[in-house]
């Protein structure tokens, strides 16, 4: 049990270099999440909701992209 556990962090801790399907995928998601940004930003008023708002924005795209890159592993 604590092998698998090991190298199941070992393998989500190792670079995962992209396949040019996962770097269109990455792209795109970025381009979403900016333009949401921009919408969030333009539509709310300056305070710390909009703040929060803006990073969870940010932790989605992170896990995201992580789910992209780990093809669905976690």
């Amino acid at each position: 049990m604590i092998e698998r556990v090991a190298e199941e962090i070992q393998q989500c801790m190792t670079y995962q270099k992209p396949d040019e399907g996962q770097l269109a995928a990455f792209e795109l998601l970025r381009q979403k999440v900016v333009a949401l940004g921009e919408e969030i930003t333009l539509l709310c008023p300056d305070c710390s909701d909009r703040d929060e708002a803006l990073r969870q924005l940010r932790d989605c795209r992170m896990w995201a992209n992580s789910a992209i890159a780990h093809k669905g592993r976690y």
